[in-house]
């Protein structure tokens, strides 16, 4: 590496860019790494939870299986079913004895499970409870020995009558006289009926089970709720932390052994991060650094090649060293150097720009004149408009207007010049005032000394309003001024890129009323302009030009513009006809200059002259235009004639055959389908499935009139694989489907 190099002040900055740009993503891995050990972290603490979760449930899972193992052995025990008897046979096997052997096997079962704070045998019809505690009435019982509240005492003999087998008492727990002993209560039957003679009740001790699960969890647990059918039936603070951390978590979990619900919330807090988990982080870190710092220098290196070379290209090595040493100024650098070098360039490109916006204004004006004359044969005319800065659309409505020098003052030609740059001022003036009310206008010069205005705005009554004021204003701002008198002339305002040269021929046939109209015109103007109908000859000449180059989209397009506007002016029969002779003369002018002989023509489009229907004659005009377009077709020999023919005769004779397309054809004819397709609508002037498709239908409809045929033998013997088919065509050839064909052959031969 040169040494000099690494002395440049542009490489020192450079340098130190890369390194901090490298430091940037270490900072962020860095930064994504302690998230990840965060979340990993979090992770392993939600495991714990929900595994916590799950023991809680299954441990008190194990103790209801355990109070129903119980039941279970009650449900069998000799004493109960001895007892449950109604008679008193066995009432002396009960001593005082046997029933302290009872009552220390109840209180047995208390300890084992460890929630339990009483197990009682109730025997309803005898009013008896036996308990690890006694032998006593039932109400005395509940009432003195465990003092239960009236209303729950209540509560359990309701639930007694009914059969239940471990079920949770209604109301879920009840509650003692001094409001702290609280209970879940659950009900077995030990006889298989309802209202069962012996009922075994379980009292879960609320502080037993908080007890319990204090022993079994982690002690970020803070409360466990449990529920049954989203009825409460315990809620308590289980290790009552006073400072909790975070938001809670929460996991539910269902019981496998009865409906119950158990939910477990927890503090919600980081496992701490250990030291062996950032151990690798800060070796990566470390490397990283190394590494982006030498990576630094290598990319520094290698940007600063191009600007080295780049310099050493503008001057000579000595030079440009000479410059960069021997500088006193701090801010002269390898890039000011190049900089300064460049300032000659900038102004060579300003000049070069210039040139560019004067190619743009040229090309702006020619488009505006194109369009003024009518713009019909592209498609991507608005592209192109864009291009060079007009945004015109089809949807715009456009309007233009004419400024000329009155006759008079044309004569004196020697303030002429003078007189016209205080027009171009004027004009200028009202430009600036259309742009501050959101409407385009454009200048540019036409023909006959006239100025041309496009006015282009949204579609709004009052605009076409204020361009008269404006026009106005303008008139009579210079006739009083005494300098010079105006004619203007303004086309009517019409939609569309098309409607500029709509407007333009309109204004301009106004113009040249105003300055050139003679004794004649001045007399009978109200009727010419009635009877005067548009054809342009901008348009006319267009038209002859695309009908010898074949564009039939855009002879088309012109033609119905002409068809469109003249129909807007309502212009009387004669004028139409004169209209529609013309258009035809000029078609037929080009047909003799391809040498084809118009007489055949001449004389059909006088046959439909003579019936006055305008539709009919407008058709034809189309037909002519799409014949001369394709005029190859004229221009046929003798033996292609007769392929033609002979294609036609085949296609005649085997219309019904359903494989009739143009490649099986093409195989007889020994012809490319390609060449096929185009010499049938040379020969036809239709093209082959069109042809086929008229054969078809109008024998169908021959085959309908009778109504003993039905639909799918017709459209098998006209050619149709299926009868879908030949209801789909039928209906888009005759517009209506068969059957209402059928109907309506029906109808008209029952009037």
């Amino acid at each position: 590496m040169d040494v000099h190099i690494i002395k440049r002040r542009t490489f020192k900055k450079t340098f130190l860019s890369y390194t901090v740009i490298l430091i940037i993503p270490i900072f962020i891995f860095l930064y994504i790494s302690l998230q990840n050990v965060m979340n990993n972290n979090y992770k392993k603490l939600i495991e714990m939870h929900e595994s916590d979760t799950e023991r809680v449930a299954a441990t008190i899972d194990s103790k209801l299986m355990e109070c129903m193992h119980i039941g279970d052995k009650l449900y069998h025990s000799n004493w109960i079913s001895k007892f449950m008897i109604d008679i008193d046979v066995f009432d002396d096997e009960f001593g005082s004895l046997r029933r302290q052997e009872i009552c220390q096997d109840l209180n047995n079962y208390t300890a084992f499970t460890g929630i339990l704070s009483n197990i009682a045998v109730v025997f309803p019809y005898k009013d008896l409870v036996v308990s690890q505690r006694g032998w006593y009435q039932k109400d005395a019982y509940f009432s003195d020995i465990i003092k239960i509240k009236e209303h729950d005492i209540e509560k359990i003999y309701s639930n007694m009558d009914d059969y239940a087998y471990f079920r949770l008492m209604e109301d879920t727990k009840v509650t003692a006289v001094n409001d702290e002993d609280k209970y879940i209560v659950i009900c077995q039957s030990l006889e298989l009926y309802n209202k069962p003679r012996a009922v075994l009740l379980f009292f879960i001790d609320e502080r037993y089970l908080t007890s319990y699960i204090k022993k079994i969890t982690s002690p970020n647990l803070q409360n466990i709720v449990i529920t049954s059918n989203d009825m409460e039936i315990f809620n308590q603070d289980v290790h009552n932390n006073k400072e909790k951390t975070g938001n809670e978590l929460i996991f539910t979990t269902k019981s496998s052994v009865m409906s119950w619900e158990y939910k477990c919330i927890y503090n919600d807090y980081n496992l701490p991060i250990q030291s062996d988990q950032l151990f690798p982080l800060y070796i990566g870190i470390a490397f990283s650094l190394i590494l982006g710092a030498f990576m630094a220098l290598i990319l520094a290196t290698i940007s600063y090649k191009p600007l080295y070379s780049l310099l050493n290209r503008i001057f000579r090595y000595d030079e440009a060293q000479g410059m960069l040493e021997t500088t006193s100024d701090k801010n002269m650098h390898e890039y000011r150097i190049i900089e300064n070098s460049f300032d000659r360039l900038v102004d060579e490109n300003e000049a070069i720009i210039n040139r560019m916006k004067n190619y743009e204004s040229a090309a702006k004006s020619n488009m505006l004149l194109k369009l003024l004359k009518g713009f019909f044969n592209d498609d991507k005319l608005e592209d192109k408009l864009n291009e060079i800065g007009l945004n015109y659309t089809d949807d715009d409505y456009f309007c233009v207007a004419l400024i000329n020098i009155s006759q008079t003052a044309q004569n004196d030609g020697e303030n002429i010049i003078k007189k016209r740059q205080e027009i171009i001022n004027l004009i200028l003036t009202i430009e600036q005032n259309t742009d501050q009310m959101g409407i385009d206008c454009q200048i540019l010069d036409v023909l006959d000394d006239a100025i041309g205005l496009i006015f282009a705005f949204d579609y709004i009554q009052s605009n076409s309003e204020v361009i008269d004021q404006l026009l106005f204003k303008a008139k009579s701002s210079m006739e009083k001024s005494g300098n010079v008198q105006l004619v203007i002339s303004m086309g009517n305002m019409e939609q569309g890129i098309i409607g500029i040269s709509k407007s333009y021929q309109m204004a301009r046939e106004n113009m040249e009323y105003m300055l050139f109209e003679s004794d004649f015109v001045k007399d009978n103007k109200n009727m010419l302009e009635k009877e005067l109908y548009y054809y342009p000859t901008d348009w006319e000449i267009q038209l002859i030009n695309n009908l010898k180059v074949g564009n039939l989209d855009t002879v088309t397009k012109i033609i119905y513009e002409i068809r469109l506007e003249n129909e807007k002016r309502d212009l009387p029969l004669d004028s139409m006809i004169r209209l529609v002779t013309l258009i035809m003369e000029t078609e037929l002018r080009v047909l003799d200059e391809l040498n084809i002989d118009v007489g055949l023509y001449q004389n059909e489009f006088n046959g439909i002259l003579t019936s006055e229907n305008m539709d009919e004659i407008w058709s034809y005009i189309y037909e002519i235009s799409d014949r001369v377009c394709d005029r190859r077709q004229y221009a046929n020999t003798t033996s292609n004639l007769e392929i033609g023919n002979n294609i036609l005769e085949y296609i005649n004779k085997n219309y019904n055959d359903p494989n009739l397309a143009l490649k099986e054809l093409a195989q007889i004819f020994n012809m490319s389908v390609s060449s096929l397709s185009k010499l049938f609508k040379e020969v036809t002037g239709i093209n082959y499935y069109d042809y086929l498709c008229r054969i078809r239908m109008e024998q169908a409809k021959e085959l309908l009139k009778d109504s003993k045929n039905a639909i799918g033998k017709v459209a098998s013997e006209v050619g149709y694989e299926n009868e879908y088919s030949f209801k789909r065509a039928f209906k888009r050839y005759e517009g209506i489907s068969p059957s209402d064909y059928i109907y309506k052959i029906a109808e008209g031969d029952s009037k």
